[in-house]
């Protein structure tokens, strides 16, 4: 009875097994379409993400510069305004537009003092109309006065992946993936 016994364990079929490997190539086949596409969507949401940070962080930039109204001794105001502050350079220095109005084509197309670029891990690499070697995202900012209020400026920040920016050039104004586009209004107030 021992002889039986040890007969009956002694393995898997050739079906059983066929039909294991089946089964496994089944799931296998369903399972890796979901992980490539999971894979695209955590690299999209770290671009998006990369861009949103960058474009904070020239929003921050522009809004902490110097935009108000000063009493002199006398009792009057006096606008104070940054128009010399150069944004494009890695650490902000003088001989830039400041907050000088500009043209809402520099949010589309690369525009010297107002397009800078980053690398992929968001360090600065050059500013300008070219894009440097090893650029992975482009910066644009536009400030505007709003139409009536020569004393309200509106700033606009864009960052786009350099390659899908590259790619899309000239850009009418469609948005390409992965970018990310910041507004805000500043009025100039009593200091």
């Amino acid at each position: 009875m021992t002889v039986e016994r040890v007969q009956e364990c002694r393995g898997f079929s050739l079906l059983e097994a066929t039909l294991a490997v089946s089964v496994v190539s089944i799931l296998l086949a369903g399972v890796v379409p979901l992980i490539a596409q999971a894979s695209r969507v955590a690299a999209h949401a770290r671009t998006q993400t990369m861009t949103a940070v960058f474009a904070a962080a020239r929003m921050e930039q522009l809004l902490a510069l110097p935009w108000a109204f000063i009493e002199t001794p006398g009792g009057t105001l006096e606008a104070l305004s940054d128009f010399s502050t150069d944004l494009a350079n890695e650490v902000p220095s003088t001989g830039g537009a400041g907050l000088s109005a500009t043209s809402a084509a520099t949010l589309l197309s690369n525009a010297a003092g107002h397009a800078d670029f980053l690398d992929a891990q968001g360090v600065w690499i050059g500013a300008g109309t070219e894009y440097p070697p090893g650029a992975a995202y482009v910066r644009r900012w536009a400030v505007t006065p709003l139409p009536g209020d020569p004393n309200t400026l509106v700033f606009r920040v864009v960052v786009a992946p350099a390659i899908a920016d590259r790619l899309a050039q000239p850009r009418s104004g469609a948005m390409v993936p992965g970018e990310t586009w910041l507004d805000s209004v500043r009025t100039r107030a009593r200091q």
